[in-house]
């Protein structure tokens, strides 16, 4: 699948709900009246989860195939592929250890196609989970890594990535006085844009169904004039379908948090 534009994806050129997206929400029962403001309201209410996507339990059970088959139209399950065969920085988003095992696998596959003058990776100290990741890593490498950073620094030293020349970006933990958290995709874009590189193509590494969700935060928070593409292998085991919901979700708040700050730059 190759798609730049990944925005139409849930809403059109005027601006209004995708087809796909107001059958997905007529066939949950979601209340709205095709306006952003109750889409909004009703999906972050019923799909917004609460902890960490792998701790999530599975909603509309009886629904599963539907809620699947609207992702593919929703451009969530297939993998989206690089338009270009030149780029300047390559992003490779970081996350829990099962997805960087896929992201690190797209991007070494890709980078047969494609040339680059830089590859960064952004991640944090988020702890790895002790339920999930941290036993799948262990049983792998068998030792404890502190968090997500150190755990990147160990598969790529294993797979042997320094022979592709990067820069690993690593932010700590971030109080923000009400609590201590760890930081996502938008604090590791805004460190990056600290660097201050000249404004030129940028290729961002995700996996599905993350993709459009996390090329529209990439496209909120990096600086303008940048030409960005983000792409991602597709979907090997199918998510429960609260972590489908869940990423729509954030996805539609995030394009329109991008449209208002658009609009409000012209």
């Amino acid at each position: 699948m190759n798609r730049k534009n990944l925005s139409s994806y849930i809403y059109n050129f005027n601006n209004r709900p995708s087809k796909a997206l107001i059958e997905l929400l007529d066939r949950l029962q979601i209340p709205h009246d095709h306006s952003w403001t109750q889409i909004l309201a009703h999906t972050q209410k019923k799909w917004l989860r609460k902890k960490e996507r792998w701790l999530v339990n599975e909603l509309y059970k009886h629904q599963k195939k539907i809620i699947f088959e609207a992702m593919k139209h929703l451009g969530c399950i297939e993998a989206i592929h690089p338009q270009k065969t030149e780029y300047d920085y390559i992003l490779l988003l970081g996350c829990p250890y099962q997805k960087f095992l896929i992201r690190l696998g797209y991007l070494e596959k890709i980078l047969k196609r494609i040339t680059y003058k830089q590859i960064f990776i952004l991640s944090g100290h988020r702890p790895l989970d002790a339920q999930i990741e941290m036993p799948l890593f262990e049983s792998k490498y068998a030792f404890q890594a502190k968090h997500e950073s150190e755990m990147i620094n160990t598969v790529l030293k294993e797979k042997s990535f320094k022979k592709y020349a990067h820069f690993h970006l690593s932010l700590p933990m971030i109080d923000t006085i009400t609590e201590i958290r760890r930081p996502n995709t938008e604090d590791t874009v805004k460190a990056w844009n600290l660097l201050k590189l000249p404004h030129k193509r940028c290729l961002i590494i995700s996996n599905q169904p993350y993709v459009g969700y996390q090329d529209s935060v990439v496209r909120t928070y990096l600086e303008p004039d940048y030409d960005i593409e983000t792409v991602g292998d597709r979907i090997y085991q199918e998510p429960n379908s609260a972590v489908f919901l869940d990423n729509l979700t954030r996805w539609i708040y995030q394009e329109n948090q991008r449209c208002k700050l658009t609009a409000s730059a012209d």
